[in-house]
């Protein structure tokens, strides 16, 4: 039986066939698996058998060893479901229980996961010689509960998942070294539908990929440091930004994880908090804690492991970005607030969250690339003036609460999204139409028609979309269709006033989020005081200028 070797096999363009094969063969075992778990479930199989004879495979499912159904397939199926359950297999073996993964052989016992269409399976599988595979103690999952148990925190949980739910476009998948990109890869194909193309220096897929990637989701590889370090490696090795159609970036490596049986507090040495940038230095009060050493971890204070992430998805700001050819500065300053961390950054919060520990975080990785520090430093600025601690470890392993629209309330570190957006780009960056807003979106509030038309006709100009509401109860069967970046309303108005639909959208657990300017021809310092306390986020007076406004 071939299988993959650790020395890539480079592909030449005459290839191409056989990269167009390697999909149509992944697209078919993807139905045969999803199939014959449904069986499984139906029959209340509890494990599944494949025995290669002579003149045939044969599939069992079985109940307690009996068997409930037996399907014949032609020999040749064999090599494929193998490559399939391989490049998807974790060791569970004595001497490799830190959680490695194989590209290319079954150990003797590994435990598997396969995305099927709504579901993740988790098995257990044993390789009982170069002829029998048996899969056991089968678990059906919601694909969300298989992207935490990789060791997504909270605030990168819903980018997973998108990335995980993809139907097109490359995924580029990279670690900082071989070994972690061969569990990468195999964790990214457990809870995708995504196909593994190959690596991304290998000049033979380029071609294929650019036009296979726009109907089938692909897995590219390639060793980086970070998600948007792996992205800019595409132009390396001659992609257009132009032309590609890109999904998004994982990079991701693994670590010991603290055993959860002899998880205490403990103190930790200062000379490895001491290593990290200034930036990235929990308080020093924090808590940490560390397992103590127990019969479930054999004393060592480890069991398993748990991954260390830095992800991004694409959208329509950042391809636009990367196109124009901006610089990384830039494309962190828009990522961040998206859910972009350096591996460095995602694995001190798994510390303080007494998921692992410094020492085995330090011999993954030791560096935050300078971009990622610039706009930490101004992100620490702009949340001081909110009062709000830049590390909240607590907030990010939380499971988030449920989000209007994607990516619109998401928190990393505990900040806000809207304290920290770009000039001009939309609080709600997807709509819920799901369509992706360019530009942001003001709701203006005004029961003169005149005046309407001229805040329209003012903020149209400076760059924004605009919907309108002659009042405050018009205003909120408007949020009922849409939800803007702004609402700028006016004060007096009939049936319901500015003040009412203030204190009505600051009482509202979405709406609270959208910032509300109150226009209003009264200049009064009183009033103006008794607004802001109801929940305005500024005052303006109609006839001020129209840069100020």
């Amino acid at each position: 039986m071939s299988k993959t070797g650790s020395t890539p096999t480079y592909l030449s363009t005459k290839d191409t066939p056989l990269l167009a094969q390697r999909v149509e063969e992944s697209a078919r075992l993807a139905r045969f698996f999803t199939k014959l778990f449904g069986e499984l479930e139906h029959l209340q199989g509890d494990s599944i058998v494949f025995r290669l004879e002579s003149d045939t495979l044969r599939v069992l499912v079985l109940n307690q060893e009996v068997e409930l159904k037996s399907i014949r397939l032609k020999p040749s199926w064999y090599e494929p479901i193998y490559r399939w359950l391989a490049d998807r297999a974790w060791s569970v073996s004595e001497e490799t229980s830190s959680g490695s993964s194989s590209l290319a052989a079954l150990p003797e016992k590994f435990v598997a996961a396969i995305r099927l269409p709504k579901q993740v399976v988790i098995t257990v599988g044993q390789s009982r010689g170069p002829q029998v595979l048996r899969l056991s103690s089968i678990e059906l999952v919601p694909i969300s509960i298989a992207i935490e148990r990789v060791g997504f925190l909270s605030y990168l949980r819903e980018n997973c998942y998108e990335l995980a739910c993809a139907t097109s476009g490359l995924i580029i998948v990279s670690a900082p070294d071989a070994e972690n990109l061969k569990k990468s890869t195999s964790a990214m194909l457990s809870i995708s539908q995504a196909i593994y193309l190959g690596s991304l220096s290998d000049p033979g897929i380029k071609n294929f990929a650019l036009e296979a990637s726009v109907r089938n989701p692909l897995i590219v590889t390639v060793q980086a440091g970070d998600a948007l370090d792996a992205l800019l490696k595409l132009k390396e090795f001659g992609y257009d930004f132009n032309q590609v159609v890109i999904a998004g970036s994982i990079c991701q490596g693994f670590v010991r994880r603290c055993c959860p049986h002899c998880l205490r507090e403990a103190a930790v040495d200062s000379k490895l908090v001491e290593v990290l940038p200034p930036e990235l230095r929990p308080p020093q009060d924090i808590s940490y804690r560390i397992g103590r050493g127990c019969a479930q971890c054999d004393m060592s204070g480890y069991f398993g492991s748990i991954g260390v992430q830095s992800l991004l998805v694409m959208d329509v700001v950042l391809r636009e970005k990367l196109i124009a050819g901006e610089e990384q500065l830039s494309l962190v300053r828009h990522l961040y607030p998206l859910g972009l961390k350096s591996l460095l950054e995602d694995g001190v919060m798994k510390v303080t969250g007494g998921l692992t520990t410094y020492a085995t975080l330090y011999n993954l990785t030791r560096t935050v690339p300078q971009a990622f520090l610039k706009v930490m430093a101004e992100l620490r600025k702009k949340e001081a003036a909110y009062g709000k601690s830049v590390y909240s470890p607590e907030a990010s392993l939380e499971i988030d609460a449920t989000k209007v629209t994607k990516r619109s309330t998401s928190t990393q570190s505990g900040v806000s999204a809207q304290n920290y957006h770009a000039e001009n780009e939309p609080l709600f960056a997807v709509g819920p139409d799901g369509k992706i807003r360019v530009k942001p979106l003001l709701l203006i509030v005004e029961d003169d028609p005149d005046q309407q038309n001229i805040l329209e006709l003012l903020y149209r100009s400076a760059g924004y979309d605009t919907i309108t509401a002659s009042d405050g109860m018009d205003a909120m069967a408007k949020l009922e269709q849409d939800l803007p970046d702004l609402i700028v309303t006016d004060l007096m108005m009939p049936r319901m006033d500015g003040s009412e639909l203030t204190t009505r959208l600051k009482a509202h657990p979405v709406y609270k989020q959208i910032p509300v300017l109150v226009l209003t021809v009264v200049s009064d310092g009183e009033r103006e005081y008794s607004l802001l306390d109801l929940g305005a986020d500024d005052y303006c007076e109609k006839t001020i200028q129209r840069k100020i406004l």
